[in-house]
């Protein structure tokens, strides 16, 4: 029986967030015709679990990890950005109210959308300057993730702006037209994203400082978490690949819903699988990008297409990982201190477990001599590992220890596809 899915599209204008809701049938098509095969798109297929976005292995990967804290410059560089988008809402709704005429109007809201085009170029600029600089080796990671801090605070606010935008000029005869505020929308989609707000409220002192993971190449950039929700450990991960957007043209690929429906599906096989329980599915459209998201059992999808490429440029995931199945990669012991190192799937996060005899004990973990943090009194802790080299995870208690093992390179096995060009 068909998954029951209620699917949301809005087309015309997702700034309105109005949108019709549109039920699948149990005639509706599972594949899409195309000259090229899904494999030709760089989202990894993994068993049991959701497909995922990565960067191009076979570029020079940049792997750091930081901790970012409460800071102050951070702290009013994005207050600073938020009080600076309110007094944008304010003097557009101050100008358009004063403005006598619909000519008047119109400017008015060609004025700010201008704007909001000149804020989104220049904030996508800082954004490439600073991906240069870290890969480059010129920037560390802890500022290179409180410079996507600042932007995305700056992104929001100019999103917000853009909202507003497209409630004033469907006031005004569309004196705008909704493309174009839609394709300034979807360039903020490379500037937003989950670990990123993340990283905002770490820096404010709303959020608790965690281990993020940065892995970048001249084009694209991941960055993944480990956070804490209800007592559970939560897998907060992003991906966007620049050189997808930055290279696509030509007319737009799809057709309507049921063309982006089915492209989602394709790519992401295991999350919109038949088996789950009910759930629902949101797509909706920018300026040739649709954003589809999904929950699943293990947790929630959203992943961004690129209409004139037929490409995923951009993808947000989360995952419970007291749900995600494990695979015991290695085990070590040292004077009665016992580790164990299992592995979700490679380059995912690793589960280290600590015992002495029948009993979990807490310990200390690290990771190539870099400490990430205790097992806790349940002897388990999930850990963010690099997708490169071989690591040594290693744990100490005060009475023994260290138990190490070495995590071998992360290289897909018989479960796993790497999707490549040309394959």
């Amino acid at each position: 029986m068909e998954r029951a899915l209620a699917v949301v599209l809005a087309l015309c204008c997702v700034l309105s967030m109005s949108a019709a809701a549109v039920p699948l049938t149990e005639s509706t098509p599972r594949a899409v015709e195309r000259d090229t095969p899904p494999a030709a798109m760089p989202v990894v297929t993994v068993n049991d679990t959701t497909n995922y976005l990565d960067l191009n292995r076979s570029e020079d990967v940049e792997t750091e990890f930081g901790t970012p804290g409460i800071d102050v410059s951070a702290s009013l560089a994005t207050d600073t950005a938020a009080t600076r988008g309110e007094l944008d809402r304010r003097a557009l709704d101050r100008a358009y109210s004063e403005a006598e005429t619909t000519e008047e109007r119109r400017a008015v809201l060609l004025g700010y959308t201008q704007r909001a085009e000149n804020l989104t170029a220049d904030l996508r600029s800082s954004e490439r300057r600073a991906l240069a600089r870290f890969v480059a080796g010129q920037l560390s990671a802890e500022r290179y993730l409180q410079t996507l801090a600042e932007l995305h605070v700056e992104a929001e606010r100019t999103s917000a702006l853009l909202d507003r935008l497209a409630t004033l000029q469907r006031r005004t005869d569309d004196a705008v037209p909704a493309s174009r505020l839609n394709a300034v929308q979807a360039d903020l989609v490379a500037l937003e994203g989950p670990v990123r707000d993340r990283l905002a409220s770490v820096y404010s002192g709303s959020e608790s400082p965690e281990r993020v993971a940065v892995e970048a190449t001249g084009t694209g950039v991941v960055l993944s978490v480990i956070v804490e929700r209800d007592g559970r450990p939560v897998y907060v991960r992003e991906a966007y690949l620049g050189e997808i957007r930055e290279a696509s043209s030509g007319e737009d690929q799809y057709g309507g819903i049921d063309d982006i429906q089915r492209r989602a599906e394709e790519l992401y096989p295991w999350a919109s699988s038949d088996d789950f329980p009910t759930g629902s599915i949101r797509i909706d459209g920018l300026e040739e990008v649709y954003r589809f998201s999904t929950p699943h059992p293990q947790g929630e999808l959203t992943t961004f297409i690129d209409g004139q490429s037929d490409s995923v440029f951009r993808e947000y995931q989360e995952k419970d990982l007291a749900l995600v199945p494990v695979t015991e990669v290695e085990r070590g012991s040292e004077a009665g201190l016992e580790l164990a190192v299992s592995r979700t799937y490679p380059g995912g996060p690793v589960l280290v477990e600590t015992r002495a005899g029948d009993e979990s004990v807490n310990a200390t973990v690290t990771v190539d001599d870099e400490e990430v943090g205790t097992t806790g009194a349940d002897g388990e802790r999930w850990v963010l590992m690099p997708s490169g080299d071989p690591v040594t995870v290693s744990a100490t208690t005060p009475d023994a220890g260290p138990a190490s093992v070495t995590v071998p390179r992360p290289e897909p096995d018989a479960n796993v596809t790497v999707g490549s060009e040309g394959s």
